[in-house]
């Protein structure tokens, strides 16, 4: 099964929008800031509210008691990390955030120039991992 989840918005008009045409979800980037569409927390947590449980976070960097604090504030219905996860860490997101959001985290495609047998293997891998590691879903993001 596949879902959508349209990403980097910045504005509750088009958050709407893009719950009204269909998306699954709708995405935040939240205080990264070498991203041109990233929110700070207040913003973010503001703008995913108004998604009423269908609003995803994506953090890089950002302790655990301040994700938290915007999944419930928010009422997420996940985190996605945008950094290299492993068993301990995602342990350590799971336990507290709030009962149901879940943790989505990612694997970057933009870097592979084109989609050769080893490449397509390591994703796969760590796909693998992450699953192992507890994700609930995991995005490929390019």
């Amino acid at each position: 099964m596949s879902l959508l989840k349209i990403c980097g918005l910045t504005r509750i008009a088009d958050l709407r929008l893009a719950l009204r045409l269909g998306a699954d979800y709708v995405g935040a980037i939240v205080d990264i800031p070498r991203s041109p569409r990233s929110l700070d927390w207040g913003h973010a947590a503001a703008l995913l509210r108004a998604a009423e449980g269908q609003g995803v976070a994506v953090v890089e960097k950002a302790d655990v008691e301040t994700v938290t604090r915007i999944a419930k504030e928010a009422r997420l219905a996940a985190v996605q990390p945008h950094e290299a996860m492993n068993v301990e860490s995602m342990a350590a997101l799971r336990e507290a955030l709030p009962e149901g959001t879940e943790v989505w985290p990612v694997l970057g495609m933009a870097q592979i120039p084109n989609m050769q047998g080893a490449i397509v293997a390591d994703l796969i891998e760590t796909a693998r991992y992450y699953a192992d590691c507890g994700a609930d879903k995991i995005v490929l993001d390019s």
